[in-house]
């Protein structure tokens, strides 16, 4: 499945979210959710670095990075235990578009 990462994340009423003046994205959302050191405090090396490469492949990726449906999973739930439900939703929104 291909994903636009680079696509703004707007709020329940339609207007983009932002940080220090800046539009927040969701290639921000997700690559900070993977690398969240408390959500990978328990995990073994091998995924650490399977979660570090997702990672590096969204934050490198121009306007389309190709993900699996594992992937997609990895990151739905890894979002969905950084961020409170007004981000968590509109994320997921577009990362299931």
């Amino acid at each position: 499945m291909q994903i636009d990462f680079n696509q703004s994340v707007k709020n329940i009423n339609g207007e983009e979210f932002k940080n220090q003046g800046e539009t927040v994205t969701l290639k921000t959302i997700c690559v900070e959710s993977l690398l969240s050191p408390e959500l990978n405090k328990n995990k073994s090396g091998k995924d650490k670095m399977l979660t570090y490469g997702l990672a590096k492949r969204i934050h490198d990726g121009a306007e389309a990075v190709e993900v699996s449906a594992e992937e997609l999973a990895k990151i739905v739930d890894m979002v969905g235990q950084n961020y409170p439900p007004g981000i968590v939703g509109p994320a997921c929104e577009l990362l299931q578009k």
